[in-house]
């Protein structure tokens, strides 16, 4: 009897002791991290040969255009861009505005006496140095407006990598200026011609 009770006593302890415990080993379900959003962007950068570039893009049904001091030419046609909170996927379509095109612009009159576009916010960021932006559009938009979300990571991105992205840059120009070489077509493989002389008077009839 006593034996009995000592043992059932022994499995109570037992049985408290191990609910004490922490919970080790048994299934727990870890925190999982929420997802980032994703956003792709068509962004259009039209280049002035001043070094300036004015980009554009919408963000739903806002457009947005910003007037940047980076040459929009130094991206590559597609990026992927974690800026932490989001991930940006902009594919970019550059185009470059030549002396003669600026000057059939200010033939127009649409240049002002900074021989700039006339609707460009009268302040502009520096040339060189940080990259920098001013929105042109809209008028009234914040810093912190979520739809400039793609242009903040791009001028972070360059900011960080510039000068990678300038020298990338300046390889693919050297490289598409260089002309292919020419096409060769091959002759098949136990094919050799050769040119065979007849004899005067071979292949004559006769009579």
């Amino acid at each position: 009897m006593s034996a009995r009770l000592s043992l059932k006593s022994t499995c109570w302890c037992l049985s408290i002791a191990l609910a004490s415990l922490p919970l080790i080993g048994r299934s727990q379900s870890a925190p999982v991290p929420a997802a980032k959003e994703f956003e792709a962007d068509l962004v259009t950068a039209t280049v002035w040969p001043n070094g300036y570039s004015e980009v554009q893009w919408t963000v739903g049904d806002k457009a947005y255009r910003i007037i940047s001091n980076v040459d929009f030419r130094v991206f590559p046609a597609a990026l992927t861009l974690d800026s932490g909170t989001k991930v940006f996927n902009p594919v970019i379509v550059v185009t470059f505005l030549s002396a003669d095109d600026v000057a059939n612009i200010r033939a127009t009159g649409a240049l002002d006496s900074r021989d700039l576009p006339a609707a460009w916010p009268q302040t502009l960021p520096a040339q060189g140095g940080a990259a920098q932006y001013a929105v042109e559009q809209p008028v009234a938009v914040g810093a912190s407006d979520p739809g400039l979300g793609v242009v903040n990571a791009l001028h972070t991105y360059f900011n960080a990598y510039g000068a990678q992205l300038v020298a990338a840059a300046a390889a693919r120009q050297q490289a598409a200026a260089v002309p292919p070489p020419p096409k060769r077509i091959p002759t098949p493989l136990g094919i050799v011609f050769k040119r065979i002389e007849h004899p005067t008077g071979a292949g004559e009839v006769q009579q």
